[in-house]
């Protein structure tokens, strides 16, 4: 014991026995960080306990060999290292070295307490776009970051994000749902109010420490909040509110069906965006993506998938059962927002991979290149999968648009049919997932393409890790926005 007293920054935190073999342990004490230790095979480990991608207990997840996944978001780290082992985890773990003797666990803990800035949300002082839009009128709350910028809130219904947004902040965000959790930001001072206390993007560890999610917080008095700004996420285009009503609705499959809506103002919208979606007298908003692109002509298109149970759809679908050019109703759109849209700068190729309801955002991508100039010279590809055969409907979309007819090759394919599907535009006949069929086809030229991503979020999954964990492709060149 003499050689781990003299070594200051040793801290006993557990024996060995308290550590199943292949198992890990938890370590709670008001003096430390939240630390992990793992026994693999009688060998110990200790990192952070905390998720570099959000804040969550890892050992709330689980471990298989050295790869611990959090349980928030499914994204993983070898604790041998700390390096992140899977999406959406970038940023590696804190590690410790180990000590063990006479039965007792020991790590060098560097002189860390739990006063360390690991807790700590804090802005990037590079970022300096906060807006100063302050509305004239009723006065609502302000939202004032940990440097002393802020921005106003603009009516009592609108959140921390939409507020941060609307004020051309560059405020991290993906889903506006409250599923990814990457709008977290910590409230320092003031009252808001929490439209979803289940949200999955945060855990009930971050919500003790103060941390909330901006994209369901809504204040209700003037607020001090800290976030970490990343000049990526500055809106291209500054999200509004627009009242709508529902001028037609085609079926597409079983279950899907492009609605267009009409609003009395011009539709401006980087391609790839999506909007959020209220109906009168329902404060439920739901997030789904354009298929059209910017016009004159006040149309929001949206593919749209009916969910058994799902509130917003299935209204709208019951709606427009009746005569929808006789019906006052109020919609609500409220957007643009999202960031995985067309990236006009990059010289690549297009590629764009989808299931479900994610081909919206596809089809937009792909009429916006086909309608810019600088396009004309590269490839766009359409990569569609569904269950069955009743889930394809991309072939009749493309050929029916004259920019995409003849420009778009589209490869459609199916996982659960006992038949070929015989792609009307390509010829081509493909079976197996998404993900197996892209990969077959292109991974000797993957780095020649931008490639943009939307459906299932394990489909996403499936396709993100094929792409980086596999074959090595930087995020950068990668884009999806995170629902969960």
């Amino acid at each position: 014991m003499g050689d781990l007293i003299e070594n200051k920054n040793l801290v006993y935190v557990c024996n060995e026995t308290d550590v199943e073999t292949n198992g890990m342990l938890a370590i709670e004490d008001d003096q430390l960080r939240p630390i992990a230790v793992f026994n693999l095979a009688g060998v110990f480990y200790a990192t952070s306990n905390i998720c570099t991608h959000n804040i969550a207990i890892l050992t709330d997840g689980t471990l298989e060999d050295s790869i611990i996944e959090c349980p928030l978001h499914g994204g993983s780290f070898d604790i041998k290292t700390g390096e992140a082992a899977s999406y959406p985890c970038e940023k590696p773990l804190k590690t410790y070295p180990v000590r063990v003797s006479d039965g007792k666990v020991y790590i060098d803990y560097d002189q860390i307490s739990a006063e360390s800035p690991e807790f700590e949300c804090s802005v990037d002082k590079g970022v300096d776009n906060i807006g100063d839009r302050f509305l004239e009128g009723p006065q609502f709350p302000t939202i004032t970051l940990s440097t002393g910028q802020a921005f106003q809130v603009n009516n009592n219904d609108e959140t921390v994000l939409q507020s941060a947004l609307r004020a051309g902040t560059a405020f991290p965000y993906d889903c506006s749902s409250g599923g990814c959790g990457n709008c977290l930001f910590k409230l320092e001072k003031g009252e808001v109010e929490d439209l979803f206390p289940e949200a999955p993007g945060i855990s009930n560890y971050a919500r003790k420490l103060g941390y909330r999610l901006a994209c369901q917080s809504i204040p209700k008095v003037d607020c001090t909040i800290g976030v970490e700004l990343d000049v990526k996420y500055t809106p291209p285009v500054v999200p509004q509110k627009h009242a709508a009503r529902l001028k037609s609705l085609k079926v597409l499959t079983h279950d899907m069906y492009m609605i267009t809506l009409y609003a009395e103002s011009h539709v401006e919208f980087m391609p790839g965006q999506y909007a959020l979606i209220s109906l009168p007298n329902n404060n439920a908003f739901r997030a789904y993506s354009m298929s059209n692109i910017s016009n004159s002509m006040g149309e929001w298109e949206f593919i749209i998938k009916r969910v058994e149970g799902g509130l917003v759809s299935n209204l709208i679908f019951e709606l427009a059962s009746k005569d929808t050019y006789n019906i006052k109703m109020d919609i609500t759109v409220d957007g643009p927002y999202g960031n995985a849209y067309l990236q006009s700068n990059s010289k690549k190729n297009v590629l764009c991979i989808a299931g479900g309801a994610g081909l919206s955002p596809m089809i937009s991508i792909l009429r916006g290149a086909s309608a810019r100039p600088e396009f004309d010279d590269r490839q766009l590809l359409l990569y569609y999968g569904g269950r069955a055969e009743r889930d394809l409907c991309v072939e009749d979309i493309v050929s029916e648009d004259s920019r995409l007819k003849g420009r778009v090759k589209v490869v459609s394919a199916v996982s659960e049919s006992s038949t070929d599907v015989l792609n009307k535009i390509s010829g081509e006949v493909r079976r197996g997932y998404i993900h197996e069929v892209v990969e077959k086809d292109l991974w000797e030229v993957l780095h020649e393409y931008e490639i943009y991503v939307c459906g299932p979020p394990k489909m996403v999954e499936a396709v993100q890790k094929t792409l980086v964990n596999k074959h090595k492709l930087p995020d950068k060149q990668i884009h999806f926005d995170a629902f969960y």
